[in-house]
């Protein structure tokens, strides 16, 4: 009986609950949501680059601005941006850099480019700490173009690979049986860019019904009305007559689909179902990046609702109908192409221009009621003859649309162009169809089970790692100790129960290295201490970009390049107070910085590189040592380190004494010297900055391979030396000041970069700026990008002289 009637109770609660969950009404739905908001805040970035075309060893020069996603009012979550350059086979970070924001919470920097780059198509990536909850699709991404140093032939066009797929997506999510529906299509071939296609869509029994074809980027649309239980298949030809067939969704029965319809007025939102679904019990909901604007029940008793495009701000809008118990059931993103948010004007104090020539620049920034705004943005003057205008991505395209997109969206600044041709408005919806997006899980925050974001955004720099006793197992309750070199800087944490430490609240420049020492609660050293490494977003392969050629014939391209390098070398030259020649195959620059080869040595007082080991033949490196490092061992058992790869050496018997096999000496006699890389020898007081610190002495041997064989040779270490990625010191780009035209005559003003400002104040709807002109005669695009301190983003291009 009691078994009994603990069913009964159970099946009691249970339908409780579900009538609970059923019982969602649409002002939950709001309050929910709005909850979410609030817990999980979110954050977009934009970063304008003063061009898109670059030289090996050119130098990057950017804007940040990270914005509020709701309000897009500036944001100061994150502390930090890191930019990158990542390589032409999109698989590796070529440079980074972590830029900080400074005193007016602006984040600007450099990425310098390596001098031995190919030529090729790079892109361009930055993302803060915060983008890692959204994985690679927090990230902006942008390409670039990078010619290489030398002459080189020119690359032929690379034509994306003959297969491809085609992605099939019904309107609203699903097709309902025996009702029409607007399926869009998505072509795309395997270098990730749209692949023209046409084709046919046949039944069962092989019969035509629609043909179709791609209006955009492998993108397209057809109307059909498809039956329950039946496969309908479409017959695909692209433009190399390569033909595929691919199976359509199949329709489903008792459900209902959003279909909306949009206007230069409205949206008009309208329900597709079968007579089997009944409306009554529906919701309809809008939210707009995240934040919900409307939440109803549906009137049955309407074919449609209509919503005024001046409801919403210009941007994405996401539509969501849900069931009585809050179950999403269909999903529709539209864009809004309201007029633009604020108006910027450019005026200048010239209309022609000659060589060296000072212009002053003012612009006046208006909202849509004319009256002045706040703001700030970045500014970039470039040669028009040899820096085409890249307008693939800007700011307008990245925060108003991929910013709530997902995927990669090719060249996303074309659907700004003209905002009233057909083609560009079908393309945008159907673009709307294809790459819909969630930043969270709105189906969970609509029944209570909120997202939250880890990590945090960073605010300081921080390390972490774990100590582990000797047998493997984590070791509480430790004190770990970081003491930075050359800073004033020394903090002690404890490990927590899982013998992982952290430290966190500070900031120092790239390079700053840290000693950090873990040592067992009784004060010995017998804890093993690995260091977390630093965490980046995955690298993702981006569609293959085309650029626009350089003005003039194609025929021309390749002296146009070569002329372009001339000049961009040589202004570098200027600009480091040294000249650089291209002399054909020939190419004398100006010395480069120092490379070091290992970590060590940079603080090295001796450094013995492979070829000098290699022409001795010298047989082990105690020999090596004395006559190449001047360095006798009398006695290995004094304050001397070695280290083999990274790790401490031990000097200590091993288990078998009678094999005598101790670690140290078998470095020294045995060690196969064809393996060595490099072999440090760091003296004094820089020795004492590594490892336990007792010692005046450090031989560091790095080996070719990076000493993976040898792994279970040397000893694990209480302490590590560790080089975090630090913020980047500013510095100001060079630009030429020129009293009069006669100034510095004698070296010409190649410049194809005519004045880049990453920080420009605008107050009370006005700001100014000033360049010089180059030796050239030319006319100069003008790019201004910004963010108002109420959030409206503006962008102007125009051509000057």
């Amino acid at each position: 009986m009691k078994h009994r009637f603990a069913s009964i109770i159970g099946t009691f609660l249970a339908v409780a609950s579900l009538s609970a969950q059923q019982a969602i009404q649409p002002d939950t739905v709001m309050q929910r949501l709005l909850t979410q908001t609030c817990l999980f805040p979110q954050e977009n970035l934009y970063v304008h680059t003063d061009k898109s075309d670059y030289v090996a060893g050119d130098t990057v020069w950017f804007r940040a601005y990270t914005v509020n996603a709701v309000s897009r009012k500036p944001e100061s979550l994150s502390r930090y941006v890191y930019a990158e350059l990542i390589g032409a086979q999109a698989d590796t970070a070529v440079c980074r850099v972590r830029a900080r924001k400074d005193t007016l919470d602006r984040i600007c920097g450099y990425l310098p480019l390596p001098p031995s780059l190919p030529k090729g198509i790079y892109h361009f990536r930055a993302y803060t700490q915060y983008a890692h909850n959204w994985g690679a699709e927090g990230c902006f991404a942008k390409p670039v173009r990078i010619y290489a140093v030398r002459p080189t032939e020119r690359e032929a066009e690379k034509h994306p690979e003959i297969d491809y797929q085609v992605d099939f997506l019904p309107e609203g999510g699903q097709a309902i049986g025996g009702q029409p529906c607007r399926i869009a299509f998505k072509a795309q071939n395997k270098q990730g860019t749209g692949q023209h296609i046409r084709g046919v869509v046949t039944d069962e029994k092989g019969d035509t019904l629609v043909r179709f074809g791609t209006l955009h980027n492998g993108m397209g649309e057809f109307t059909l009305a498809l039956a329950t239980g039946k496969q309908y298949t479409a017959r695909c030809i692209d433009d190399r007559g390569r033909e595929k067939r691919f199976d359509l969704p199949r329709a489903v029965s008792r459900a209902a689909a959003l279909k909306v319809t949009v206007n230069q007025e409205e949206c008009r939102v309208s329900i597709v179902h079968d007579s089997l679904f009944a409306t009554d019990s529906l919701q309809l909901v809008v939210l707009q990046r995240g934040h919900p604007l409307f939440a109803k029940p549906w009137d049955r008793r309407k074919e449609s609702l209509i919503f005024p495009q001046q409801l919403f701000n210009a941007g994405v809008v996401h539509f969501l109908l849900l069931g009585a118990d809050g179950k999403i059931g269909s999903e529709r993103l539209v864009f809004i192409n309201r007029p633009p948010e604020a108006a910027l004007t450019l005026s200048t104090d010239a209309s022609q221009h000659a060589p060296r020539q000072r212009i002053n620049a003012t612009i006046e920034l208006t909202d849509g009621q004319n009256r002045p705004l706040e703001g700030s943005c970045s500014v970039s003057v470039t040669d028009a003859a040899d820096v085409p205008l890249d307008e693939s991505t800007h700011i307008l395209s990245t925060l108003l649309l991929t910013a709530d997109l997902q995927g990669s969206i090719e060249a996303p600044g074309w659907y700004f162009g003209k905002a009233a041709e057909p083609e560009r408005t079908r393309a945008l919806d159907l673009l709307m169809r294809i790459h819909g997006w969630r930043r969270y899980d709105l189906q969970a925050a609509i029944y209570g089970q909120y997202a939250h974001p880890a990590p945090l955004p960073e605010v300081s720099m921080r390390l972490s790692g774990e100590v582990k006793t000797s047998m493997g197992k984590a070791s509480k309750q430790t004190p770990v100790q970081v003491y930075a070199q050359g800073q004033a800087m020394m903090a002690e944490v404890k490990t927590d129960e899982h013998g992982r430490f952290e430290v966190n609240g500070f900031e120092f420049p790239d390079s700053v290295r840290y000693l950090v020492t873990a040592l067992s609660r009784k004060g010995k050293e017998s804890v093993v201490l690995q260091m977390h490494p630093e965490s980046y977003p995955t690298i993702i392969p981006l569609p293959y970009t085309r650029f626009e050629e350089k003005q003039g014939n194609e025929a021309d391209a390749p002296a146009k390049e070569q002329q372009y390098v001339r000049k961009s070398l040589q202004n570098m030259g200027y600009s480091e107070g040294m000249r650089h020649y291209l002399l054909g195959e020939v190419d004398i620059i100006a010395r480069a910085k120092k490379v070091y080869q290992t970590d060590f040595e940079r603080d090295a007082k001796v450094s013995i590189r492979e070829e000098r080991i290699r022409e001795s033949g010298l047989q082990d490196v105690k020999m090596i040592l004395a006559a190449l490092g001047g360095t006798y061992l009398k006695n290995t058992d004094g304050k001397i380190t070695f280290v083999l790869d990274g790790a401490v050496v031990e000097n200590t018997t091993g288990s078998n004494p009678e094999t005598n096999d101790n670690p140290l000496k078998w470095l020294l006699e045995t060690f196969n010297v064809n393996d060595i890389g490099q072999i440090d020898i760091i003296k004094g007081p820089l020795a004492a900055g590594y490892f336990q610190g007792k010692q005046n002495m450090v031989i560091a041997i790095t080996t070719k391979r990076g000493g993976e064989q040898y792994n279970a040779r040397f000893a694990n270490s209480n302490m590590s030396v560790w080089i975090p990625l630090g913020y980047q010191q500013p510095i100001e780009r060079y630009a030429p000041r020129y009293d009069s035209p006669n100034t510095g005559s004698d070296k010409p003003d190649m410049r194809t970069t005519l004045h880049w400002q990453p920080s420009l104040t605008v107050c009370n709807g006005k700001a100014s700026f000033a360049f010089y002109t180059a030796d050239p005669p030319s006319s100069y695009h003008v790019v201004i990008e910004g963010v108002s301190t109420d959030g409206k983003v503006f962008r102007k291009v125009q051509r000057l002289f």
